[in-house]
């Protein structure tokens, strides 16, 4: 039986499947966190052989490779075709890839909230290429992608969580309704769209969200209108909420 798990879409395209020319840093990323460099690489060489040891058996032999590599000069298209090879393979050494299906965002775009004490507010609502999916055939040289849903109006779609039963996937994005950050819900198969926080209030958001094992939905948000005391209140402050997803009711707060 295949597995779905969650996982960013774009750490993994870009760790896995990116080209050479992405393979330094992709564009999108308004932080520049360098990605799929050689030290990158090597940290999650050795995560793996932490990980996983005797299922990841190459992983010392992988390590001396990248040295080698690493001091090959020049670094030009050539040098950076055999990386991009040698990442690949390196990666994607795991036969547990075999049985193994993602569950990605495929964004043209990574989110940059700034500081790690801002909400959800500072990220763009609009200008996003992003759509939820299936990745799988991971080890192939053509790993396939299954769209599960692709938002309107160029929006976002961020945070992802899969429930329990792994039927059913929760993620942020924009609301029609008050066009605020809300926290929407959809079948893996691509029906039951919905939203499950409310949306009937013109200035609150509500986004990074889990499941809880009765059923209800905790969440961020700034309904509490709270400012940071840290920088004199100017930017608001997240509280948690349980959420009943059956009637977008708030339950209550339950943290700031």
């Amino acid at each position: 039986m295949k597995r779905l798990l969650f996982a960013a879409a774009l750490a993994l395209s870009l760790a896995l499947f990116a080209s050479p020319t992405q393979a330094r840093l992709f564009p999108g990323n308004d932080n520049d966190r360098p990605m799929n460099t050689v030290e990158s690489v090597r940290r999650a060489i050795n995560d793996m052989i932490v990980q996983f040891g005797d299922d990841y058996p190459d992983g010392e032999a992988y390590l001396k490779e990248l040295d080698a590599l690493e001091k090959e000069e020049p670094k030009d298209e050539a040098w950076e075709k055999k990386f991009a090879e040698f990442r690949r393979k390196a990666l994607l050494a795991l036969p547990e890839l075999d049985d193994l299906e993602l569950l990605v965002v495929r964004s043209s775009r990574l989110p940059a909230v700034g500081d790690d004490f801002m909400t959800i507010d500072k990220v763009a609502k609009e200008g996003w290429d992003a759509e939820l999916g299936i990745l799988s055939d991971l080890r192939s040289d053509n790993p396939q992608f299954k769209s599960i849903y692709k938002p309107e109006n160029t929006r976002p779609i961020l945070e992802p969580e899969l429930n329990w039963d792994g039927e059913r996937v929760m993620f942020s994005s924009i609301s029609e309704d008050n066009k605020r950050w809300a926290i929407f819900e959809i079948n893996v198969d691509g029906t039951g769209l919905k939203t499950l926080s409310p949306t009937d209030q013109p200035d609150v958001d509500f986004f990074d969200s889990c499941y809880t094992p009765e059923g209800q939905v905790i969440a961020c948000s700034n309904a509490g209108k709270l400012g940071l005391p840290c920088i004199n209140g100017s930017d608001p402050m997240a509280n948690i909420y349980t959420i009943d997803p059956e009637t977008k009711k708030e339950l209550g707060k339950i943290g700031s």
